[in-house]
């Protein structure tokens, strides 16, 4: 898919979300499903996904990849699996994420943009220090994991303040050759669709081996 950047970096990032948010929202739900299911399939594979025993996760919305099978196994295998609450001032002030751990019984409600969150309990706080692993979703990302969200910079603030390995979920169109970004942008380690794993720019020099895939048997 071929692109042109616009006049700056605020108005290119306008542009792409609104195609491509039109793009997802054009997918049936079982198509939907089906490629999740898929990306999924992929994510399990990935070395960081065996050794992890801190999850951060969320819950999709509006047509996002959905991880909801991955929380799922994670769930079944004991894992901690925790999803985020929108807090603080308006998005690109400051705003942040704070996570609650859940269970296979945890009922989520519309929050903050009507996104599904877990209950407000402090008992079920996680510390984004623990985590191993961070699943985030996005508009768009690139090869070499920039990342385009949707603007509140809630995942660019987090994702410096933990060592986990951040994993973007997306599917296959929503990889793009290049994304327009700013120094405050905050990288994924790997980007996974429905066909294939891409490994980012990394944060960490030794990020290829703690996501490699295994080799396929022949």
């Amino acid at each position: 898919m071929a692109h042109t950047m616009a006049t700056g970096p605020e108005s290119s990032k306008r542009a792409l979300r609104a195609e491509l948010l039109g793009r997802r929202a054009a997918l049936s739900r079982r198509d939907g499903a089906k490629r999740s299911r898929g990306i999924a399939g992929r994510v399990h594979r990935l070395s960081a996904w065996k050794r992890s025993h801190v999850i951060l996760a969320y819950a999709a919305f509006r047509g996002e990849a959905d991880p909801a099978p991955l929380v799922r196994r994670a769930l079944a295998e004991g894992r901690v699996v925790a999803l985020p609450r929108v807090l603080g001032p308006p998005p690109g002030r400051g705003a942040r994420l704070a996570f609650h751990r859940i269970t296979a019984e945890t009922r989520l409600a519309p929050g903050r943009f009507g996104i599904p969150e877990p209950p407000d309990n402090p008992a079920t706080l996680v510390d984004p220090g623990e985590a191993d692993l961070v699943l985030v979703p996005g508009v768009a990302f690139s090869p070499y994991g920039d990342r385009l969200g949707y603007g509140g910079g809630y995942y660019d603030a987090l994702l410096p303040g933990t060592a986990a390995v951040a994993v973007g979920l997306a599917f296959e169109f929503q990889v793009l050759a290049g994304v327009p970004r700013e120094p405050r942008d905050a990288p994924v380690d790997a980007v996974v669709t429905e066909e294939r794993v891409r490994f980012g720019r990394g944060r960490r020099h030794s990020l290829r081996s703690s996501v490699r895939v295994p080799p396929t048997k022949n």
